[in-house]
């Protein structure tokens, strides 16, 4: 049975800087920060009783999962923010069924389970994995959605336990190994060194790098209330080839997966100009890019082990090539001047200013439409095909939350040969998310055709 490694808060304690910002963001707040991985399987569904089992064989050694937050007894976090290392989780709450509604898709299903905060009552899972056991259309498969607080749980971690519950990964029987596969492609440095040793030079370089106010869009996003309509979910899927050969399209350059899903994503807000409607600055439009701090020592761990920096997306600019190359250059600087290691010990000084600098930065970071104006992350999953229970694993997507101020929210997947490109965004959004991320797929294709 695989545990846990690496992580300081398996037996509880004070959270680390990026789990307090989450647990006090959505709290103030009252905006879900649940995540979610959602596999799909070409096999007929196990029981509840049989997944409860390979769940609690699977996941029963990780110490992460039963970390609840020391709360009031009104079920709100207490502060200062403290991880309670509580019993064993309960297999009959953590993993259940929940089917389909009479002509809901899975991509509504899956928006419904990632609207809601988690808990959905004091006292609630943290953490659940769903049972779906008939697909719409597909008689003979099945569907398994696992969601978590992304205070808890961060998209690779998500990647992990799924890929541990598959039979690569230990779910089948005998002896379990560690999760197959990449957490993400956009790594920085082993978190010792984002937190203890870095310099002082690339915490000016995160400071300058959020100096410049984006664009702000007349309104911003007000919360969702508590039990009202949920997000959007809309998805794409390309095949790795194409995007392996749209990295060739800047002459000279063999660009990154990022510079090209940015580039891309750019091009569909221009085509679709209800994303930015309302913007007063479309030439301060401004993505976040969270990057995974995992190094060979804690690869496997659990948690949030992240960091970030942003960049300016090049509405401006009607030429792929142009747009490229500029997203190319803006990230290159940010690499090379180690925004993401400043930003990683920056966000870990203000928590040592204790709940006042928790709440500052937990503001800055997720709730102010002058830090950026969306999000877009880029999370590998897996290598490698997966099976379950010898069945095929056809897909396996990740699918995020909205944060408080912004309308929408972006993540690329990987999973083996396939590329997800998949957009959340607030119910207001959902007319036109498909002509979204069309619009980004066309482009991901233009940019082959011209390497």
């Amino acid at each position: 049975m695989p545990h846990d490694t690496g992580d300081p808060t398996r037996e509880g304690g004070p959270m680390p800087a990026l789990d307090a910002m989450m647990t006090a963001a959505q709290d103030r707040y009252r905006s879900s920060f649940t995540i979610a991985v959602l596999l799909t399987v070409a096999g007929p569904a196990p029981s509840a009783a049989q997944l409860r089992r390979r769940a609690v064989r699977c996941w029963g050694g990780q110490d992460r999962l039963r970390l609840r937050p020391v709360t009031d007894p009104a079920g709100r976090p207490r502060r200062p923010y403290r991880w309670s290392a509580g019993r064993d989780w309960d297999p009959a709450t953590h993993v259940v069924v929940t089917g389909t509604a009479p002509g809901q898709d899975l991509r509504e299903l899956a928006a419904d389970l990632v609207g809601p905060c988690l808990p959905e009552r004091p006292g609630g899972p943290l953490w659940q994995l769903h049972l779906v056991p008939a697909l719409p259309g597909a008689p003979e498969g099945h569907a398994l959605l696992l969601r978590a607080h992304h205070a808890l749980l961060d998209m690779a971690s998500l990647g992990r336990l799924a890929r541990l519950l598959c039979d690569e990964g230990g779910g089948g029987g005998g002896g379990a190994r560690a999760g197959a596969g990449g957490s993400g492609p956009a790594k920085g440095t082993p978190t010792g060194t984002a937190a203890g040793t870095c310099p002082a030079l690339p915490v000016l370089h995160a400071l300058h790098g959020v100096a410049r106010r984006a664009g702000r869009r007349a309104g911003g996003r007000a919360a969702p209330a508590a039990g009202g309509p949920g997000p959007r979910v809309s998805w794409v899927d390309l095949p790795y080839a194409v995007m392996d050969t749209a990295r060739g399209a800047l002459p000279g350059t063999r660009v990154t997966v990022n510079d090209v899903v940015l580039a891309a994503l750019t091009a569909a807000l221009r085509a679709t100009p209800q994303a930015l409607d309302g913007y007063a600055r479309l030439d301060r439009v401004y993505s976040g890019v969270p990057v995974d701090l995992r190094g060979p020592a804690d690869a496997e761990r659990l948690g949030n082990v992240l960091s970030g920096t942003r960049l300016p997306l090049p509405v401006w600019s009607d030429d792929p090539v142009t747009r490229l190359r500029a997203v190319h250059r803006a990230m290159r600087r940010n690499k090379d001047r180690r925004r993401a290691l400043g930003g990683a010990r920056l966000t870990d000084a203000a928590a040592r200013l204790g709940t006042w600098g928790v709440h500052a930065m937990s503001r800055f970071m997720y709730a102010d439409p002058g830090t950026i104006t969306l999000s877009c992350s880029n999370a590998r999953l897996c290598d490698r095909p997966l099976t379950m229970d010898g069945a095929p694993v056809d897909s396996f997507t990740g699918v995020s939350f909205v944060v408080p101020h912004a309308r929408f929210q972006f993540l690329l997947t990987t999973y083996h040969r396939t590329h997800t490109f998949g957009v959340t965004g607030d119910r207001a959004c959902g007319p036109w998310l498909d002509d979204l991320t069309a619009a980004f797929a066309t482009e991901v294709h233009r940019l082959a055709d011209l390497a």
